[in-house]
């Protein structure tokens, strides 16, 4: 995310700082491996010219085992932009180093550090997901604001350059399962509009918004790929298509609902969130047949 969300978390997080931390700062499991330890060399502190970084200084208190300082310092830099600083945030909140600790607030902080280019906070976000265990989306705890959660951050609107990326690997990919490019265009323009790293409130994934069990279902493992996730989603689409016999409102309900709300209520399930979903879809696509092949029941 943008920098000023950043400094929102950033000062949320440092007042948080004097709740529910514990005095000792114990280390309650050891940091997952996929972040590197922080790279500084003893012979930078030799230096007369050395003068850290707010980042450095707060890697400096976490290699000397003072937690509390280095979250006080990480909060420091995230203030500043540092996305370095904000994953290792959402790692103390996911090892329990130094706070209590909570997935959905590390969660929080790895999506912002992986939005602003941090591979190995994508890798930790992305293992979250797949294990199901993003929760609701939250802000740091301790926030002045207690309504201000992450999921009232304004959306980043996706540029002409990743629609562009993104027609491209849908039409490269729908034709291969006989779907329509322009459904599936028009189904990632309502979910997600064209952001490969939208997460929902519910926990759906990427630009067709995949539900974590959907998928592992079609074997999408890695939900924040664009092109695995398209190809997952259209799988998806291949086999509702072929449940529902090309009808699209009932495909569509399928896709937002989950097709065994459709067969219990035998046809389009009376939830409103569904009919403006289906209705919005409608309106960038608007036949009510599509081809499809039959396909085994799984």
């Amino acid at each position: 995310m943008r920098p000023f969300v950043l400094r929102a978390l950033a000062a949320a997080c440092c007042t948080a700082l004097g709740i529910g931390l514990s005095d000792g700062g114990a280390l309650a499991a050891a940091p997952p491996s996929e972040f590197p330890a922080p790279d500084l060399k003893p012979a930078d502190l030799k230096r007369a010219d050395f003068k850290p970084s707010p980042l450095k200084r707060a890697q400096l208190a976490e290699r000397a085992g003072d937690y509390r300082r280095a979250i006080t310092l990480y909060c420091a830099a995230a203030d500043q932009g540092y996305s370095d600083a904000a994953a290792a945030i959402g790692r103390f909140y996911l090892t329990g180093r130094g706070v209590p600790r909570n997935p959905d607030i590390a969660a929080a902080w790895l999506r912002l550090a992986a939005f602003e280019g941090n591979a190995d906070a994508g890798t930790a976000l992305r293992r979250l997901a797949l294990q199901a265990r993003l929760g609701p989306r939250v802000a740091a705890s301790g926030c002045a604001r207690r309504d201000a959660t992450y999921a009232q951050v304004p959306p980043r609107p996706s540029t002409p350059a990743e629609r562009r990326a993104v027609e491209r690997l849908v039409a490269g990919i729908a034709p291969k399962y006989r779907i329509d490019p322009a459904l599936v265009l028009a189904i990632i323009a309502v979910e997600s509009d064209f952001q490969r790293d939208a997460v929902s409130p519910k926990n759906a994934l990427g630009l067709m918004q995949l539900m974590p069990e959907t998928a592992e279902r079609f074997g999408v493992r890695n939900p924040f790929d664009a092109e695995e996730n398209i190809a997952g989603g259209v799988r998806y689409l291949h086999w509702l298509l072929g449940y529902f016999e090309g009808r699209v409102p009932l495909v569509l309900a399928g896709y937002n609902a989950g097709e065994g709300a459709v067969e219990r209520y035998g046809g389009v399930p009376p939830f409103p969130e569904t009919r403006d979903y289906i209705s919005r879809i409608r309106a960038l696509y608007p036949y009510a047949r599509h081809p499809y092949e039959r396909v085994a029941l799984r």
